[in-house]
């Protein structure tokens, strides 16, 4: 399956009211071909406020091209700005089942 890419705001201006995370999660449904909620919740694997953080400042104010990796729910997540903010959702090295998409607290071990 292809890596699919989604673009947040312009070269010209800003981001559009659409939080990263919120994106990263809208991306990730959409290369599943699934709905929002039926993906693990965002924060299990990174803290969505500190993405927030890390892009907020324009690209031209630190100097050059920002970029973040990470593994979201099977999957790789490549954030990176410059003239836009860019997100590309690729493959992980392996699929999580559904009790590590879970937690613990569904396991019995009973």
């Amino acid at each position: 399956m292809a890596d699919v890419t989604h673009s947040i705001g312009s070269s010209g201006g800003g981001r559009s009211r659409c939080t990263i995370g919120l994106a990263v999660v809208q991306t990730v449904a959409d290369r599943r071909g699934v709905e929002q909620s039926e993906l693990p919740p965002l924060y299990d694997w990174v803290d969505p406020e500190a993405l927030e953080r890390i892009f907020d400042a324009p690209a031209s104010d630190l100097g050059g091209e920002r970029r973040f990796v990470f593994d979201y729910a099977g999957h790789t997540i490549t954030i990176q700005q410059k003239d836009r903010l860019s997100i590309t959702v690729g493959e992980a090295a392996t699929e999580p089942t559904a009790e590590s998409d879970s937690g613990d607290e569904s396991r019995s071990d009973a």
